[in-house]
């Protein structure tokens, strides 16, 4: 992550108000620690989710922070979190009592008070791309962008006109994106929470001259158990943990009980035998872009991605959501190429504002947040062939087993973690215990044509060290562009039988005899 204006291996010590001229964006206030000197420096507030206390930017020794103390804490109850401001400069905390966790006393949970920095919580909870980073400070914006409809079976958010300037649509080919935007959209006490920003930024900005500054404030969201993973400074004479930079939100209720659907005029619907890209070309090393808030963006829909450390979000009950090409809501598949087109030379400056048509640098953006979400589940219905083919092995043979979801990992370069839907990729992992043999089926869901893959039926060396070689082979097959790693397969197992699968239609339906047929080649693999 590099800012054109501040020094190689600036410290950020301190992060003050926002600040703007005119009609100009808003900026805002660091303090910054580098070899040469100490100083005040100011930076585009689209930047803000780069900007954390003790991070490092422009680093020449790839660190993004200094050390610091780590602890994980459950949330209160709202009623419990006091706001306030240091005396001197008027920046606003967030104040309570929370159970807590110290990375190195794991088994050891205390009560500790909290000092949050309210920039902090919406920086790390709010601020994932540039796009919601300055909508934060204008009013009503969400109701401008985006149409909501509540339909029987799910949501339909239409994707406005005004919102296409400001936000790339190649951000809704991410699911995690989708789902948090979706999220902020929909639930009652998160949209209110960040419409507050603007709220209060109209209502306690104050104007000097021609400048316009305010000391950043809002309404918390109500994350009462919610679990915060955070670094900060701990003072053990008080008993306080003063946060400097959040990393993960887990335990988060969304309240969302049907999927979501986004649509825009722009996305197409993909066709029968098409698929995501399986590759993304590399990234030069000499690639790195410099964000540079002095030079207008062009506008673009595939801004150029800066690297940064990102926020983890875990949601207790995740909902599926998707891109439709039509505005009936129905579940057409969409393709809109999600690859980084990265260029072998050196890209320069970027700017993350909002772009213009006189702009002169390439538009840049963020990937703030990573969803972990366990959420295999919602895509149970891709494998309803297979799970038939595993009641007929019941039904005809009386064998038991055992069935988990997973989804494939993301994995750098590759892009086939990824249905053509944009959707995450799972994979079946099926566990018999057949006269006193363990067994287990892999089976990968290709439902949408991008590969033939086989179904894997192994004898595992070592149940043992199962778990660490499954997640091994997950990235096998998305860095082999879905085919299995038979080389690896072999290390790990005594015994691989592979079984073709029957022909199975759009809507996972098969011929009853190709069913029993596929039950009986897999009953056969294991009497083997």
């Amino acid at each position: 992550m590099h800012i054109k204006r501040l020094p190689l291996d600036t410290l950020i010590t301190g992060i003050g108000r926002l600040f703007k001229y005119d009609d100009n964006p808003w900026f805002i206030n660091l303090w910054g620690e580098s070899e040469d000197s100490k100083a005040k420096y100011n930076t585009s507030f689209s930047h803000m989710h780069l900007l954390a206390k003790r991070r490092i930017i422009n680093s020449t020794q790839n660190e993004h922070r200094k050390s610091g103390f780590h602890l994980k804490f459950r949330c209160p109850l709202p009623a419990e979190w006091l706001s306030f401001a240091q005396s001197k400069s008027q920046f606003h905390f967030f104040g309570f009592d929370a159970l807590a966790t110290f990375s190195n006393e794991a088994q050891t949970v205390k009560q500790v008070h909290i000092e949050l920095p309210q920039l902090e919580l919406a920086r790390a909870f709010f601020f994932q791309n540039a796009y919601l980073t300055r909508s934060a400070l204008e009013l009503n914006v969400l109701a401008e962008d985006f149409d909501i409809q509540n339909r029987t079976d799910h949501y339909l958010i239409n994707v406005l006109p005004p919102c296409e300037g400001s936000l790339a649509l190649s951000h809704f080919n991410k699911p995690g994106f989708r789902r948090f935007l979706a999220y902020l959209l929909l639930n009652k006490n998160i949209r209110a929470s960040y419409e507050s920003i603007a709220q209060q930024c109209q209502a306690f900005s104050s104007i000097n001259n021609t400048a316009r500054t305010w000391n950043f404030s809002f309404i918390p969201p109500n994350l009462t158990d919610v679990n915060i993973e955070a670094h900060g400074y701990y003072d053990r004479l008080t008993n306080t943990f003063k946060i400097d930079e959040i990393i993960s939100f887990s335990g988060l209720s969304t309240h969302i009980d049907k999927p979501v659907y986004f649509h825009h005029d722009k996305f197409s619907k993909a066709s029968k035998n098409s698929g995501n890209t399986s590759t993304i070309p590399p990234k030069p090393n000499h690639a790195e872009p410099k964000l540079n808030d002095e030079e207008e963006a062009m506008p673009s829909n595939k801004p150029t991605i800066v690297d940064g450390p990102t926020t983890l979000l875990d949601f207790d009950d995740p909902f599926e959501t998707g891109k439709v090409a039509d505005k009936t809501g129905s579940k057409n598949a969409v393709i809109v190429d999600d690859a980084q087109e990265y260029i072998d030379e050196l890209i320069g400056d970027v700017n993350a504002d909002e772009p213009g048509i006189g702009g002169s640098v390439k538009a840049g953006d963020f990937e703030g947040a990573k969803d972990q979400s366990d959420d295999a589940h919602l895509y149970l219905d891709r494998f309803s062939a297979f799970m038939q083919m595993l009641y007929k092995l019941e039904e005809k043979y009386g064998i038991q087993y055992s069935l988990t979801l997973k989804t494939l990992p993301e994995v750098a370069g590759f892009t086939k973690h990824l249905k053509a839907d944009n959707n995450p990729r799972c994979i079946a992992e099926v566990h018999f215990l057949h006269q006193g043999q363990h067994f287990i089926l892999l089976e990968v869901d290709t439902s949408d044509n991008a590969n033939r893959l086989s179904t894997q039926l192994l004898t595992i060396k070592d149940m043992n060290c199962w778990e660490e070689n499954y997640e091994k082979l997950r990235k096998f097959v998305v860095q082999k562009t879905l085919n299995w790693p038979h080389s690896f397969i072999q290390k790990i197992a005594t015994q691989q039988v592979r079984f073709n699968h029957p022909r199975i239609d759009d809507g996972q339906k098969v011929a009853i005899e190709d069913l029993e047929g596929w039950a009986n080649r897999i009953y056969m693999g294991l009497t083997k």
